[in-house]
């Protein structure tokens, strides 16, 4: 419902989500004050600077009730009945893969888990291949949720079965994994969004390949290899780009019409 609200306060709703929006607000107290904070910037009351640290401190501050709770684990069981068990079957054999590679390569699941992860978040994201896609769109749902939803499933699922892998003898550090991972996954669920999934997953290919190689081939080198390593390293500034790729996409998946070159099965 917070998504209607820039629009709402602005005029600009369209009728039906409009009626949405006022039999919600009598109930809500939180998308009333948040309204009134929309309301007051289109005004021009309040500098958007404070209006953003505002509703960033309500939001933080506001409490999960346990119908919200109750909702957020129904929207991932839904969304998990979507996911192909085939592609959470490939993502286990090939993570495993890596394990057995890690005992005879001290990289092996480093060079692994962040591909994996990327793959099976761009498989799920974009919309040119999502089965349901028809249905979602015709639903009050926000793509931003389901978006969310799925992108919680799948890199969750693949970062358990990465720190399970820590635990075996060969025992690979998380920190030569966790941010290459979080980074691709991140570009990947964008790329998927905005051009589709095979863009995304050809693009992730690449991007890692070059990675790759420049952690194997060019280990030594210096220049753009070296810079190469430096991106898909662990560190605050890879999570934080990791996290604004990922607030990226969800912002972009809001936004209709998505480009939606053919029908589905539902045509």
């Amino acid at each position: 419902m917070r998504d209607f609200l820039p629009e709402y306060a602005a005029g600009s709703l369209d009728p039906e989500n409009k009626a949405q929006v006022e039999a919600h607000l009598p109930h809500c107290p939180t998308c009333r004050a948040d309204l009134a904070a929309w309301q007051a910037l289109t005004s021009n009351e309040v500098p958007p600077a404070d209006l953003i640290s505002q509703v960033l401190i309500r939001s933080a501050l506001t409490p999960v009730t346990p119908t919200q709770r109750r909702r957020v684990f129904t929207l991932l069981a839904k969304e998990l009945r979507l996911v192909r068990p085939s592609l959470l079957a490939a993502s286990a054999i090939v993570l495993g893969i890596g394990v057995l590679l890690t005992t005879a390569q001290a990289d092996g699941l480093t060079l692994i888990a962040p591909i994996v992860a990327a793959v099976g978040v761009g498989a799920v994201a974009g919309p040119h291949r999502d089965p349901a896609y028809e249905l979602i769109a015709t639903t009050p749902t926000s793509p931003r949720l389901i978006i969310l939803a799925r992108l919680t499933l799948i890199f969750g699922y693949d970062l358990t079965l990465a720190l399970a892998a820590t635990a075996l003898p060969a025992r690979p550090l998380i920190t030569t994994w966790l941010g290459p991972m979080a980074l691709l996954s991140a570009l990947t669920l964008l790329l998927a969004v905005l051009a589709g999934t095979e863009v995304a997953i050809g693009a992730a290919l690449l991007l890692w390949s070059l990675r790759v190689l420049a952690g194997s081939a060019f280990a030594h080198a210096a220049g753009l290899p070296a810079l190469i390593r430096a991106t898909w390293a662990t560190n605050p500034t890879t999570l934080t780009a990791a996290l604004a790729l990922a607030a990226a996409a969800a912002i972009a998946a809001g936004r209709e019409p998505l480009r939606r070159p053919r029908a589905t099965h539902l045509a």
